[in-house]
C-alpha cells in the first residue's frame, strides 16, 4: 500500500477540499489544484509532506487530516519566526541609529552651550548701554533676539535627538501625545523644508499610558514617509490629533503619489519598500506596526494613486501600564 500526493508551487496542503480514498491496495489523497495539491503519483518528490505522510502509512484518514493540521501549524510557526527575525534586525538598526544620534547630539550640545552663553552676555551688555549707534541698536532689538530664538530651536532639536537616542528601556508612563507629535515635527523640519506645506491641528487629548519615545518614533516615521511622498512644492502634509470614544487618534495625511491596493497590503511586512535601492530598508513601517500593536492600538491606511495617503494611528486610553509588552 502507498500514500500518493503531489505538491504544486511549493504549497502546503489544506484540509479544505481534501478527500482520502482507497484505490486498490493504496491510500490516495486528492486535493483541488487551487489548494496546492493535485492527483498524481510521485513518491519521494513531495518533500516534507510525502515523507511525513509515509510515517503515518496505513493509519487511515483521521491520521492524514491530523498530519495536514500539523503541517499548517508548522508553516504558521515558520512565518512567525520570520516576522520575529525581521523585528530583531529592525531593533538592531534602531539601536545603531540611536548611538549615532547620541553622538551627534553630544557634539552639537557642547559648542551650543558656549554660543548660548556668549550671545546672552552680548545681548545683556549691549542692552545696558544707554548710547548706541543706530546700527548697533538694531542688533540689540532685532538680530540678537532672533539669534537666541534660533539657539532655542537648536537646543530643542538636540534634546529630541538625545531623547530618541536613549537605549534604556522605558517604563510605561502617562504622557502627552500632542507633545510627542510636536517633537516629531521638529525632528522632521530639515527633511520637509521647501518640499511641502505643513498643516498642524492638535485637538485636546487626555494623557495616554505607554512608552512616549516609541510613539514618537512612530509619528516621526509616518511624517518622513509623507514628506517623501510629496514630490511637488505645492505638496501638503496635514497632521492632526483628536479624541474618539476610548482612544486617541493621530492622523498623518499627504497629497503625494499614493499607492495601489497591492502595495498597501504589503506595507507592514519587514523589508518591503517602494523606494529605490539604497534609499529605504523597508523596516520603518514594520517597526511602527509592532510598536502600535504593542500598545494595544492599530494603524489604518487609506491610499489612492495620484491623490495621496492617510495613516491613522489609534491608541487606547484604557491600556494599563502593567499590560504593555504582554
Amino acid at each position: 500500500m502507498m500514500l500518493q500526493a503531489v505538491m504544486l508551487n511549493g504549497g502546503a496542503p489544506s484540509r479544505e477540499g481534501l478527500t482520502v480514498r482507497r484505490v486498490g491496495l493504496g491510500l490516495h489523497l486528492a486535493v483541488s489544484a487551487g489548494l496546492g495539491l493535485r492527483e498524481g503519483v510521485a513518491p519521494g518528490t513531495v518533500g516534507l509532506f510525502c515523507l511525513a505522510a509515509c510515517a503515518f502509512y496505513g493509519l487511515g484518514e483521521t491520521r492524514c487530516l491530523i498530519l495536514i493540521d500539523a503541517l499548517e501549524a508548522s508553516r504558521e510557526s515558520h512565518r512567525r519566526l520570520q516576522r520575529m527575525q525581521g523585528q530583531l534586525v529592525a531593533h538592531e538598526k534602531l539601536s545603531s541609529l540611536g548611538l549615532l544620534a547620541a553622538g551627534v547630539a553630544h557634539e552639537i550640545n557642547n559648542p551650543m552651550a558656549f554660543v548660548t552663553s556668549n550671545v546672552r552676555l552680548l545681548s545683556r551688555d549691549l542692552a545696558a548701554q544707554r548710547e548706541l549707534p543706530e546700527e548697533l541698536r538694531e542688533y540689540v532689538d532685532d538680530v540678537l533676539p532672533a539669534t537666541l530664538d534660533g539657539i532655542r530651536r537648536v537646543n530643542a532639536i538636540v534634546a529630541d535627538l538625545k531623547r530618541f537616542a536613549r537605549n534604556d528601556p522605558e517604563e510605561p508612563v502617562e504622557f502627552d501625545l500632542n507633545a510627542e507629535v510636536s517633537s516629531a515635527l521638529r525632528l522632521s523640519q530639515g527633511e520637509r523644508r521647501g518640499r511641502c506645506r505643513m498643516e498642524l491641528e492638535l485637538g485636546a487629548l487626555r494623557p495616554i499610558v505607554g512608552q512616549p519615545r516609541q510613539i514618537g518614533q512612530v509619528v516621526l516615521n509616518l511624517l518622513m514617509n509623507a514628506v517623501q511622498a510629496v514630490q511637488a512644492r505645492e505638496g501638503v502634509v496635514k497632521v492632526s490629533t483628536r479624541e474618539e470614544p476610548g482612544e486617541a487618534v493621530v492622523e498623518v495625511r499627504d497629497n503625494g503619489v499614493g499607492m495601489t491596493k497591492e502595495v498597501v497590503g504589503q506595507l507592514f511586512q519587514p523589508f518591503f519598500t517602494t523606494k529605490p535601492v539604497g534609499e529605504g530598508t523597508g523596516l520603518g513601517l514594520a517597526v511602527a506596526y509592532g510598536i502600535v500593536t504593542g500598545h494595544g492600538g492599530r494603524i489604518e491606511v487609506e491610499s489612492e494613486e495620484g491623490r495621496g495617503t492617510c495613516f491613522t494611528v489609534r491608541l487606547p486610553f484604557a491600556r494599563c501600564a502593567s499590560q504593555l509588552g504582554t
